[in-house]
């Protein structure tokens, strides 16, 4: 499994439940209105950006049930629902597929650990820039590990789960949308990813004021991640003295 393949989609109807939207220096990305995730460059050093995580895509990819992703599994058959999820729009779609390389994995205390909590997952960050950006959807503690062992028990018996991003086709940013529990499992087994790229030919426009809004909505959802954190940590430590 080495060669990459591509495929033009044109999809109708309405849009879908998943929608990028990009501007001038802009992407975001929303389900059912609410922002996911949005990155904009740092204008005093384009090598840099600014990056804020909200809502997550746990809900959205329990529902998936991404099959096997072979060379002669059809592109539009394996990528239906994502797809659907993402509604009108004419995208390309690429499969790089996964090579059976073994590099060298990182330990379990040297991988890192910045946005592997939901408390560290959201919120602002700032990021520096050396190729496209991929921003995960799905903070690491919600996954579940025995979906990640079933995964690599997958991987190993010969199948291979693809991983989705989406991006728009000329932008610098791209969102996992399924498949975190398949990126973990191939870098568990020391190998590259079975990628599936979803780029958006027309993302939807999003302006600067229509951005300072979409920020107004995320923060606010940090706020209440992070109260309900001080409360279950609170209650914690009034538990124990008690």
């Amino acid at each position: 499994m080495d060669a990459e393949r591509t495929q033009i989609l044109t999809a109708r109807g309405a849009p879908g439940r998943l929608r990028l939207r990009a501007g001038e220096r802009d992407t975001a990305l929303l389900l059912d209105g609410l922002p996911v995730a949005m990155a904009w460059h740092d204008p005093t050093d384009p090598s840099w950006c600014y990056l804020v995580r909200a809502h997550d895509l746990s809900p959205l990819e329990a529902q998936l049930a991404l099959p096997d992703l072979q060379d002669d599994t059809p592109l539009v058959d394996a990528l239906r629902d994502v797809v659907e999820l993402l509604g009108a729009g004419t995208y390309r779609l690429v499969h790089q597929p996964s090579p059976d390389l073994r590099p060298d994995v990182q330990g379990e205390r040297e991988r890192p650990t910045s946005s592997g909590t939901v408390i560290d997952w959201t919120g602002l960050h700032r990021l520096e820039l050396h190729d496209t950006l991929l921003v995960g959807c799905m903070p690491r503690d919600l996954l579940d590990r025995r979906d990640i062992n079933a995964l690599a028990l997958r991987i190993r018996q010969g199948e291979r789960p693809p991983v989705v991003i989406v991006g728009s086709a000329s932008g610098d940013v791209t969102f996992l949308v399924a498949g975190h529990g398949a990126l973990e499992a191939y870098q568990r087994m020391g190998m590259q990813p079975n990628l599936v790229t979803v780029e958006v030919f027309d993302p939807e426009p999003l302006d600067a004021e229509e951005g300072a809004d979409l920020l107004v909505a995320a923060y606010r959802h940090v706020g209440d991640v992070v109260a309900a954190h001080y409360q279950a940590t609170t209650a914690v430590e009034s538990a124990a003295q008690a």
